[in-house]
């Protein structure tokens, strides 16, 4: 009885240990001036999630999500980058082989975004030029040829949405992917 009381007792204890958990993103930007602002931002609604300025090429965000979510990375002026955050410890720093790339790692999420993303970008990127292809020709036999190449590509996508449902069916990103497409 005494055993039960004693688990009772701590049963609150645990549940705000995990409460406090949250993410850390850390990241080292060779290069880059001091006090540039970083942001997290989220990408569904904008809600800033956390902020730093840089100091001695580094910067350090913190903050809580509830689920995985996929952000916006803003350093200063450049172009944001896509995210995934989860609570836990990420890292950001610039890859070896190209200064301009950012290597984000500590997020199994990002992980499984990039790995999607690596293979379905190049569908969206040749249909966005077919589809203006398309749009610069008047109907006719050349119009109706890049309309069906137009379709190849679009069902080549959707098999590779379904790829990712089929391998991934509980996956945040699977969820992401099917809310956007």
């Amino acid at each position: 009885m005494k055993k039960l009381l004693f688990l009772l007792l701590l049963t609150p204890l645990f549940s705000i240990a995990q409460q406090q958990k949250g993410f850390t993103i850390k990241g080292k930007l060779d290069g880059v001036p001091d006090k540039i602002e970083v942001k997290l931002y989220r990408f569904d609604d904008y809600k800033e999630l956390a902020a730093d300025v840089v100091k001695d090429d580094r910067f350090i965000l913190k903050g809580k999500v509830d689920e995985p979510v996929l952000c916006f990375l803003n350093i200063g002026q450049n172009t944001p980058i896509e995210i995934y955050v989860e609570n836990g410890n990420i890292s950001v720093k610039e890859k070896e082989t190209s200064p301009f790339e950012l290597e984000i790692s500590g997020s199994n999420a990002h992980k499984a975004f990039r790995a999607f993303t690596k293979d379905f970008i190049p569908y969206v990127n040749q249909m966005n030029v077919l589809a203006k292809s398309i749009n610069q020709h008047p109907p006719g036999a050349e119009r109706d040829s890049l309309f069906a190449a137009y379709s190849a590509v679009g069902e080549m996508a959707q098999k590779k949405i379904d790829e990712e449902v089929l391998k991934n069916p509980n996956s945040i990103v699977t969820a992401f992917i099917l809310n956007v497409t």
